[in-house]
């Protein structure tokens, strides 16, 4: 994953379009907000997702090739991820990216997002909730640092398992 410089006007969700992703919260919330975001992905709830969209800018990509994902991922202004998983290796993909995540307050996504380093948490799911959370990060959007962000996932990168491994490994040879 690639770190840009360029950031462009858009927050991202990239995720299966099933229920317990919750995208109708973030469209709800784009109905709203008069801001941009792009939704990547598909599945079951694509048509009725679609439907809720009042605004012209939540955008529609369907699904997208990798290079055009870490594309997308590298330059959102934040990635929205409404939400529970055990785990979402979408949040660590983005901020591998360098771009922070505003992520539901609940599930795996606690096991990583720092608050006001790599992301921010909103607490309710819900249209309002999600967009108060965008509106403190509009305000603090400077606050957050590329490398940082990158910095504080490093423990998932394949190079750096290998090599804790090894180390690890190492010690019980000796």
């Amino acid at each position: 994953f690639t770190v840009s410089d360029n950031i462009g006007d858009y927050y991202l969700v990239l995720s299966r379009h099933v229920p317990y992703k919750k995208i109708d919260i973030v469209i709800q919330a784009f109905n709203n907000n008069d801001k941009k975001v792009i939704i990547i992905g598909e599945g079951p709830d694509t048509k009725k997702i679609k439907k809720l969209a009042k605004s012209e800018k939540i955008i529609f990509l369907g699904w997208v090739d990798d290079d055009s994902k870490k594309q997308y991922l590298s330059k959102c202004k934040a990635l929205l991820f409404p939400g529970i998983e055990d785990f979402g290796i979408v949040p660590i993909e983005t901020m591998a990216s360098g771009r922070p995540v505003i992520a539901y307050k609940k599930g795996g996504a606690m096991d990583y997002i720092k608050e006001n380093v790599n992301g921010l948490f909103f607490d309710n799911q819900s249209p309002e909730s999600l967009n108060s959370k965008i509106l403190e990060f509009e305000n603090k959007y400077e606050e957050f640092d590329s490398k940082s962000i990158r910095d504080s996932v490093e423990k998932f990168d394949k190079d750096y398992f290998y090599k804790r491994i090894k180390g690890e490994i190492l010690k019980l040879l000796n």
